[in-house]
């Protein structure tokens, strides 16, 4: 008798057993844990799109502006590619790598142009950042939203020489006068590039201890605090620097501080006078460039 009624009832085969012990564990509980014994209503299930919600109220507000408009964009784009319900806990390799040929060519994102390996990294680094954090983050019953990340471990697309913006010396005396008309700190920002070599991200890190006016020498930080680079600088730089420090520059540790992030030193909150904040300038037209130097 066992057996037939085990052949009219088979019980059914779960493919994640993790993932059927802990679903067990939760129906059981909501027996032993509700008066009467009566289960309580099942939690709603975590979709992707449920997972971008949570994240987009709880992480997103604390990013800077630039970074806010991209987890905005890369948030509809996976939705769209994945799907709105789709269990992140079921992504994978064939996911991943379905993804970065649809980005490459094209046929996802939100200009339907083919883009870079550096432009596909910056958008799967958006959501690893997720997936990592929904495996550190509990639900109001205690729960984990992810028990892991389905997709950690898999290697990004890395682009060996990225396309970098290249001007010529009349191109930069063209942007150097109407820079002051951008905002301030596009003015020093540029000066700062064309003198010493380094990148906007380095410039946009720099704080103003790290800048030495007697000694003429700024402190480069690495992506790791250990690893620091102090190098002279040119009169130009020292010049933009100084006058950026005296005329314009709100009261901070930053030297360039992001849009609305003012402190004034008169306790107004209010940028320079004439001053238009923007996260980066735009119209500067990308030119190939070859490997770089050692």
């Amino acid at each position: 008798m066992a057996r037939e009624r085990a052949q009219a009832h088979p019980v059914p085969q779960h493919r994640d057993w993790a993932r059927a012990k802990r679903q067990a564990d939760q129906f059981a509980a909501g027996f032993i844990d509700t008066p009467n014994g009566k289960a309580e209503a099942e939690p709603e299930p975590l979709t992707l799109e449920r997972l971008f919600d949570i994240y987009a109220e709880e992480v997103t507000p604390t990013k800077g502006e630039y970074t806010r408009q991209h987890d905005r964009t890369a948030m509809a784009m996976f939705l769209r590619f994945f799907g709105r319900n789709r269990d992140p806990a079921t992504l994978s390799q064939r996911d991943w790598d379905r993804f970065i040929g649809a980005r490459r060519a094209g046929r996802v994102g939100p200009s339907g142009k083919p883009v870079s390996d550096r432009t596909v990294e910056y958008d799967l680094k958006f959501l690893m950042a997720v997936l990592n954090w929904a495996e550190r983050s509990r639900d109001e019953r205690g729960h984990l939203l992810l028990d892991r990340n389905p997709l950690k471990g898999l290697r990004k697309p890395t682009e060996k020489y990225p396309v970098r913006v290249v001007l010529t010396e009349e191109e930069y005396r063209a942007l150097l006068g109407v820079s002051r008309q951008v905002d301030w700190r596009f003015h020093v920002a540029l000066v700062l590039a064309h003198e010493t070599g380094h990148r906007i991200g380095a410039i946009r890190q720099l704080q103003w201890f790290d800048t030495d006016f007697e000694g003429k020498t700024i402190r480069w930080r690495a992506k790791h605090e250990k690893q620091v680079c102090q190098r002279p600088d040119g009169p130009a730089a020292q010049g933009a620097l100084r006058a950026w420090r005296l005329e314009g520059c709100p009261h901070g540790a930053q030297v360039l501080p992001e849009a609305g992030c003012w402190t004034t030193q008169d306790g107004t909150g209010r940028p320079p006078e004439g001053s238009r904040l923007k996260s980066r300038p735009a119209g500067i037209i990308r030119r190939e460039s070859g490997p770089r130097n050692p």
